[in-house]
């Protein structure tokens, strides 16, 4: 896990995740619901559990899929 910037991503090519500042956050329920949501998608990797459900973009149906794998 990464800390710094103003955005919190997973990277699959790199296989890490970004985090803003703790501080950043409105409180820490926000900061630890937002780790969360990143090691769900940390979990698709090849290494782990290989999920693979297609669409790499925004919009697209598999991005779709992934983002309500992590919610």
């Amino acid at each position: 896990i990464r800390h710094g910037g103003d955005r919190a991503f997973y990277s699959p090519a790199l296989d890490f995740i970004q985090m803003p500042p703790f501080e950043t956050f409105r409180d820490a329920q926000a900061y630890y619901a937002t780790i969360s949501h990143e090691s769900t998608h940390w979990t698709r990797h090849a290494t782990r559990l290989d999920r693979d459900l297609g669409g790499k973009r925004f919009g697209d149906d598999g991005y779709s899929r992934e983002e309500l794998v992590a919610e």
